[in-house]
């Protein structure tokens, strides 16, 4: 039995549980990266008693040769190691054990790295724990409120399950030891500084430990680990959001969901907030927003199925600065095509043109300007007798890279934008633009336009 479709209430609710579950993880994170602080201190005060001269480490001090009572240092944190590392932890502990018997500045190196491998492992515990369970219980409430098809927790919690994040796909496994890799680097670097410098044991509380604002301010251990500290939180929680936007998305298709709107977290920012109001989206489309690759690392905001009557009435559901009328002009455009008033081929050719004119966004004298939701439909749908033509894409384009004037424009919801007009002395064209996207576009009657050069010029 199909339950009844979830309120935006509902969602809200489920969010706040979300938000609820991420602070427990990453209350788990910070302890582990804690204790990480303790012990590189405890490493970085043993080299100084290892190899301090009349209470000094300078860099002569380091180059020598490593005796077998140095080697106690590194066994001390190879013995904390757990039994079950992973290939690339394991290669990197290797790695590390080669370098400490070159020097003392590689076994310093290869102490720091030693340590933060065996962070790095209950840190990705941790990870994996918490992907395992936002499927499960993400499957959960599914089922709770819609019929599902069989989603195997392993299939979605391994790894290697490929998530939309708005970039070439990576392991998030392999992103946390590149992490690890840099905050290696980073220690070093630190450790390598004060040496040059002579380091004293004062050094360790005043450079590598620093209590005052100065010091903050450079490099130093509490620092760098708190930065990896950081960066693991937004990974645990942009990986479980985006599975358990993975199983949203396979659940609409079951349910046979056409389209849906964006529900946002508590304190949005404005791009999400933007998604929000810009909605209805077709389910399924490449163009359509995802959670995170269209929002943020870290969103929780969440996808709901849209309460439409039908699916034409959904592309009705939202107004631009002109007309209160659909974004999404399919119907009309299909309609044009199928009584010859446009060609579809011709049609398709310039859409593409507009989406690459825009796919990195035109430089204005405001900002940058990109490709607003099917606003080409838009604009061809209403416009086409104006800009369905050979010069259409680029007196668009033109006129957003150099305007005649700039004005601030505002729709009968009181919703401001931005109307850009164009240099020419034939016929003008305004663009119009909200939030860093095109609106719409076309050729204004005379006096509206006039009208509109009233109000506040932004340039």
């Amino acid at each position: 039995m199909v339950m009844q479709m979830q309120t935006v209430e509902q969602v809200k609710k489920r969010i706040d549980q979300l938000l609820d579950r991420d602070q427990v993880t990453d209350k788990e994170l910070e302890e582990v990266y804690s204790q990480a602080v303790d012990t590189l201190r405890a490493i970085v005060s043993d080299v100084h008693n290892r190899y301090a001269v009349d209470g000094v480490v300078v860099p002569a001090n380091l180059y020598g040769k490593v005796t077998v009572k140095d080697m106690l240092l590194l066994k001390q944190q190879y013995d904390k190691l757990p039994d079950d590392l992973s290939a690339p932890e394991q290669d990197r502990v290797d790695y590390y054990t080669a370098m400490s018997q070159t020097s003392p500045k590689g076994l310093i190196t290869a102490l720091v790295g030693m340590a933060l491998i065996a962070v790095v492992h209950k840190v990705g515990k941790i990870i994996d724990k918490n992907n395992q369970t936002a499927v499960k219980e993400e499957i959960v409430y599914q089922a709770k409120h819609e019929d599902i098809p069989k989603m195997p927790v392993k299939k979605y919690a391994d790894p290697e399950f490929k998530v939309k994040t708005g970039k070439d796909f990576v392991p998030w496994t392999e992103r946390v030891l590149t992490d690890h890799d840099q905050a290696v680097n980073r220690i070093s670097n630190v450790i390598n500084s004060m040496v040059s410098q002579g380091m004293r044991a004062e050094d360790i509380a005043n450079h590598f430990y620093p209590g005052n604002a100065q010091s903050m301010r450079d490099d130093n251990i509490p620092k760098i680990i708190r930065d990896a500290t950081v960066r693991a939180k937004r990974t645990a929680r942009t990986e479980a959001a985006a599975r358990e936007d993975a199983i949203v998305e396979q659940t609409f298709k079951i349910n046979n969901v056409k389209y849906f709107d964006w529900v946002t977290e508590p304190g949005a920012c404005q791009k999400c907030t933007f998604l929000a109001l810009s909605g209805p989206y077709k389910v399924g489309d490449e163009d359509s927003p995802r959670v995170p690759e269209s929002s943020h690392p870290n969103c929780r905001c969440r996808r709901i199925k849209a309460e439409i009557l039908d699916e034409q009435l959904g592309a009705k559901l939202r107004m631009d600065l002109q007309y209160f009328a659909k974004p999404r002009n399919y119907d009309d455009v299909q309609k044009m095509i199928a009584d010859g008033s446009i060609s579809p081929e011709k049609f398709e050719e310039r859409k593409k043109e507009f989406d690459k004119a825009f796919s990195k966004g035109a430089q204005t004298p405001l900002g940058k300007i990109v490709d607003g939701r099917d606003s080409y439909y838009h604009i061809i749908g209403r416009h086409d007798d104006q800009l369905f033509n050979d010069d259409g894409v680029q007196r668009i384009v033109d006129t957003l890279k150099n305007p005649a004037a700039v004005y601030e424009t505002t729709d009968r919801r009181g919703t401001k934008g931005e109307m850009y007009v164009q240099n020419s002395s034939d016929d003008s064209l305004i663009v119009v633009t909200r939030n860093g996207r095109i609106v719409t576009a076309y050729e204004p009657d005379p006096r509206y336009l006039n009208k509109q050069k009233e109000g506040k010029r932004l340039y």
